[in-house]
């Protein structure tokens, strides 16, 4: 029912597109990375509700709760199986929603923001979504004011090690510190069936992280020619294969990678390391998945690319090798 995906140029920005049941796209969540004042905006892609400029000069948009205190925010996901867009309107327990953001800093928490459900309720009623997390110009409180709730993840058991337990804590410092020991510098995060994906840039790992388990587990994303680290993920599934995409950044080589269901990485492409000497970014794919969109974002050239196939990227992988490689911190 929703879906992510990215765009980047000076400042890090991603386009979340929390979409209804007839593909209307009704909010875009934009994260701006610019060190500890970076904030998490929202737009309305419809044109419908104006957004306010914030700094005339170069930002525009609503400040949402989820951006609050400032930071450098990198991506955004969400949860809405606790959503029924059609009983949404009249059936208050349908409206939940938890979003998510990450936090490109070693000590750079994820954070989980729930709006209230009547919130969510009267952005269906009135079809002004940017109410849902929007931070008003007079509150200073956005958990206080608008009686959201903002947790942050910690890991409570095998940290430092492949896999454990979690919860989400109202401290912010643990959720800190648990980003310092676990996951610093964590950027691309997606959400898929009740599991949050995330990966943490420098050292280089996928966590999966099951939100009704509570559990997690760790791997390496250092397999075949993906050595360099991992930036900006997308999740899709299809009928015969479920892919976690990958962009990739610190390297000469960057491409874009994929991850089965098995652990087994791919190489989708990579550059030759000279005229695009940059990260991969801007990660998308059409609506029936046949077109991949991504950007050498030094360069600023946005790529799309076909299978010769002619299958979509969610369907089989034919004459492509896959990589295998032991676990690495």
């Amino acid at each position: 029912m929703g879906h992510l995906d990215l765009c980047e140029s000076h400042l890090s920005c991603l386009n979340l597109r929390f979409v209804d049941d007839e593909n209307l796209i009704l909010m875009f969540i934009q994260c701006e990375e610019d060190g500890n004042s970076g904030f998490v905006f929202e737009v309305d892609p419809q044109g419908v509700y104006g957004s306010t400029s914030v700094h005339p000069t170069y930002r525009f948009g609503r400040e949402t709760c989820m951006g609050e205190g400032g930071g450098n925010f990198e991506s955004a996901a969400f949860d809405d199986r606790g959503l029924d867009p059609d009983a949404c309107s009249n059936d208050v327990s349908k409206c939940k929603v938890d979003f998510f953001v990450t936090h490109d800093d070693d000590y750079g928490e994820v954070r989980k923001y729930t709006p209230k459900p009547s919130v969510v309720q009267n952005g269906y009623k009135t079809g002004n979504f940017l109410s849902i997390l929007e931070k008003p110009s007079l509150y200073s409180d956005c958990g206080g004011k608008r009686e959201g709730e903002m947790l942050y993840l910690q890991i409570t058991s095998g940290s430092g090690g492949t896999n454990g337990s979690f919860t989400w804590t109202n401290s912010k410092s643990k959720g800190q510190q648990s980003a310092f020991d676990n996951y610093p510098y964590n950027e691309g995060i997606d959400v898929k069936n009740g599991r949050l994906y995330l990966v943490s840039k420098t050292i280089k790992c996928l966590f999966i992280f099951d939100l009704d388990q509570k559990t997690w587990q760790r791997s390496s994303t250092q397999q075949g020619v993906f050595t360099d680290q991992p930036d900006q993920i997308k999740f899709i599934t299809g009928e015969t294969e479920s892919l976690l995409y990958f962009t990739e950044d610190g390297g000469s080589t960057c491409g874009i990678h994929a991850r089965n269901r098995l652990g087994q990485y791919v190489t989708i492409l990579e550059s030759n390391g000279s005229f695009y000497n940059t990260e991969t970014t801007g990660l998308a794919f059409s609506p029936d998945k046949k077109h991949l969109y991504f950007a050498f974002q030094g360069r600023g050239d946005v790529w799309d690319v076909t299978r010769d196939d002619g299958l979509p990227f969610d369907g089989d992988f034919l004459d492509i090798k896959y990589h295998n490689s032991p676990d690495s911190r």
